[in-house]
């Protein structure tokens, strides 16, 4: 079933070429409406589901969900954005007779990238990946181009026979994210002992707070948790003292919008002192139709 953009590339690349290649039957439906998905699974017998996060949010707050008969799922596969860990958990016992995927890519590598497998998911539900997609190497560097540490943070750079030439009639830009052969993906991600791979943030969007890294998505995750929180975005505002301060942008998830004091108090379960938000603005948060926020149109609107 599609219902994300076919000009993404997941949905073009992936899962429709490679759904025609294998004589799949494709359902195709004009947008998202989480009613509308569900009972389209049941009344098709859908086998293959590609969403973005928060079309599995908004799935998972659905209640006919817990009614309807989702039985023909094979596989959910998810990518786009990250997905906080609270809601991979829901969408695992959700569905249990599905296999749950991750996939984090760019368009730039055809898109290559990294995977999660089902038993992955359900040990690491953080992690964006562990392997790499197939045709594709991927490794996390640091700034002198040397594999990372396990528990260091480095930048995602690939390679493979998926990706791009070149950004059309921008040499200079090709130049940049094409080196040696490897596309600079421009995000940030930890590496552990395992190789669980955790994508943290894109390097414009790193927070530099009092001289620390603050990183955006760790927050992300780590507060979109909170019982009243339906969508939030972390990014950085300019501070006297500090550099930068760490704002949250939160879409409630019902009427009550929860208060800083409330949302740092459920942050510092995990997080420590420094990563929380300073500042708490009540807004809806803007994404594409690929379920990216658009974290430049947050910035322009707060310094408006």
């Amino acid at each position: 079933m599609h219902v994300a953009p076919l000009y993404h590339s997941a949905s073009l690349n992936m899962l429709l070429i490679g759904g025609v290649m294998y004589g799949a039957t494709h359902v195709i439906l004009p947008g998202f409406d989480p009613e509308t998905v569900l009972e389209t699974i049941e009344r098709e017998r859908t086998t293959f589901f590609f969403g973005v996060p928060t079309m599995y949010t908004f799935l998972l707050r659905t209640p006919s969900i817990a009614t309807r008969d989702l039985s023909s799922l094979r596989v959910c596969m998810y990518g786009a954005a990250p997905m906080p860990a609270t809601t991979a958990e829901a969408l695992v016992a959700a569905l249990p007779g599905a296999s749950i995927i991750q996939a984090c890519g760019q368009t730039e590598g055809g898109p290559g990238g990294i995977l999660l497998q089902h038993d992955e998911v359900l040990a690491r539900p953080s992690a964006s990946g562990r392997s790499a997609i197939a045709n594709t190497e991927v490794r996390i560097v640091d700034l002198d181009g040397k594999d990372a540490a396990p528990g260091g943070v480095g930048e995602m750079i690939m390679r493979g026979e998926t990706m791009m030439k070149g950004y059309w009639g921008q040499p200079e830009a090709t130049a940049q994210t094409v080196r040696d052969g490897w596309v600079h993906t421009g995000d940030l991600a930890s590496i552990d002992e395992n190789g669980y791979i955790t994508l943290v943030d894109r390097l414009k969007d790193m927070i530099i707070t009092g001289g620390r890294n603050v990183y955006s998505a760790e927050v992300e995750s780590a507060l979109a948790g909170h019982p009243a929180v339906g969508d939030i975005a972390i990014i950085g505002r300019p501070d006297e003292e500090y550099g930068e301060r760490v704002v949250a942008v939160v879409t409630p998830r019902d009427a009550a919008a929860p208060t800083l004091e409330e949302l740092r108090e459920y942050g510092e379960r995990h997080l420590t002192s420094y990563k929380l938000p300073r500042e708490l603005i009540i807004d809806e948060i803007p994404r594409n139709p690929s379920g990216k926020i658009l974290k430049h149109r947050i910035r322009a609107k707060l310094n408006a």
